[in-house]
């Protein structure tokens, strides 16, 4: 038993002694998880129920198709690593379509990137403008730093942007040790993961700029380009310039390895989600015996979808490090391209197996039916001709057709009465009657016309 009390705790100091990858990944699978997330949305919007079969079938048709892409893609190395990532999974795409594609890495990332069609990237970034920094929100995620008052003393900051934190920590040291200010470069820095527990990730920048990660931070509120220190917030000061190089024609490892670490925690772009979502879709529909929905060229996945998809489910959204970082084979993980069936599992279940019995018919061989049982072409009656339609109406009642009503004709009404041995006698209307027989005879032959119209329109 003593024994294994010693080995137990060997095996436990090596595991707090053993180097630790700055690159591991945190999320493995939030990529899969937007992409899948974002296609089942998509198909949603454009009609299809989730019980359709050809729902579940897209999925599994895609995964193979995220495969051959991913496959052909450069492996970069990142700590231990050595695989494949999404991001050559996109130079393949590029080159694939011979159209240069320019993106921002990540939401309000330093880095722009042109994936060209020789496979290679143009990279590029814009001065850091510290009024763009996020804003400290509270008991959220957050950075902790120091403001150094004096060499010796300090006050504790909180920030959202870990980075910036640590250069405002060197700054102010700069300031309070007489030494002039420099301009911040992440080049600097340094991003490390936490061994003992007390937080979870460190950014080191310069000397003394250090800022460490904690899941939930502060119960203090500032607003963008702002840190909060002793009680009040504060406007960042340290010297800004242009943070990521500018380089052409670099390889996606070098490209990786210029990131500023600042930028490879921030939300992945989710265009670049839709630009996968896009080509995986429409690369596996094209394939023989496809029995997915089919993908609508003139109504492709747009990056609002995307954006969306993340923003309902911000557990899973993938970071600008997820999109970076190698997907390799393991036992665990045989194929680390394949698409969840529910994204929002917290495990992941891969559609491997399609629906059976929904191959498109197009598709499907000829049914024999039998020997030809020689029934002759079917016989249509003779075309009625107009004669022949209205002569049922036309010749009903014959017997009326000779009828001619009696009419006699009227006389005019002339009431009279008596009154002191006179006697009264009222025709005035008779006079006027005939003076304007012909227009009352008009109007009432047309009021009797347009009354008999609508009873025979109303029959």
């Amino acid at each position: 038993m003593n024994y294994l009390h010693k080995l137990f705790c060997v095996m436990i100091l090596v595991l707090f002694i053993a180097p630790q990858s700055a690159w591991s990944q945190a999320k493995p699978s939030n990529v899969n998880r937007a992409i899948s997330g974002t296609v089942q949305q998509a198909m949603i919007n454009r009609g299809f129920a989730a019980n359709d079969p050809r729902y579940g079938n897209t999925l599994v048709r895609m995964t193979p198709s995220l495969s051959a892409i991913a496959g052909g893609g450069a492996a970069v190395v990142v700590g231990t690593i050595t695989a494949p990532a999404w991001a050559t999974a996109l130079a393949v795409i590029v080159v694939s379509t011979a159209v240069s594609y320019a993106v921002n890495v990540g939401l309000n990332a330093l880095t722009d990137w042109l994936f060209r069609t020789d496979g290679k990237i143009d990279q590029s970034g814009q001065p850091t403008t510290t009024l763009e920094l996020p804003p400290l929100v509270p008991n959220q995620p957050a950075w902790k730093s120091q403001l150094f008052k004096t060499t010796s003393t300090w006050d504790v900051i909180w920030g959202a942007d870990g980075q910036a934190l640590a250069f405002e920590s060197d700054a102010s040291y700069r300031r309070a040790a007489g030494l002039s200010p420099r301009t911040s470069d992440p080049s600097q820095c340094t991003y490390t993961k936490n061994a003992n527990g007390t937080f979870i990730e460190r950014i080191s920048c310069g000397p003394l700029g250090t800022a460490n990660y904690y899941a939930i931070g502060t119960n203090a509120t500032c607003p963008k380009g702002q840190y909060w220190v002793a009680g009040n917030c504060s406007a960042y000061g340290f010297i800004t310039g242009n943070t990521v190089p500018t380089a052409n024609a670099i390889s996606p490892q070098a490209a990786i390895n210029n990131l500023p670490a600042s930028d490879l925690d921030k939300k992945l772009n989710p265009e670049i989600i839709a630009k996968l979502s896009n080509s995986a879709w429409k690369n596996a529909a094209s394939q023989p015996g496809y029995d997915g929905v089919p993908y609508q060229v003139s109504r492709p996945i747009t990056t609002a979808e995307a954006q969306a998809w993340m923003a309902s489910n911000p557990a899973y959204t993938p970071t600008v490090r997820d999109f970076v970082s190698p997907n390799p084979i393991t036992a665990q993980e045989p194929n680390p391209w394949a698409l969840p069936v529910n994204p929002t599992d917290p495990i992941t279940t891969p559609a491997t197996t399609p629906n059976a019995g929904t191959t498109n018919q197009s598709t499907q061989p000829q049914q024999n039916l039998g020997p030809d049982p020689n029934i002759g072409a079917p016989t249509l009656e003779q075309t009625p001709t107009a004669q022949m339609i209205l002569d049922p109406a036309l010749n009903l009642m014959p017997s009326l057709k000779n009828f001619s009503p009696s009419i006699s004709s009227g006389i005019c009404p002339r009431p009279s009465f008596t009154i002191f041995s006179n006697t009264y006698v009222l025709e005035s209307h008779c006079v006027l009657f005939d003076e304007h027989r012909s227009s009352i005879s008009a109007a009432m032959t047309l009021a009797f016309s347009i009354l008999a119209l609508f009873i025979i329109l109303s029959a």
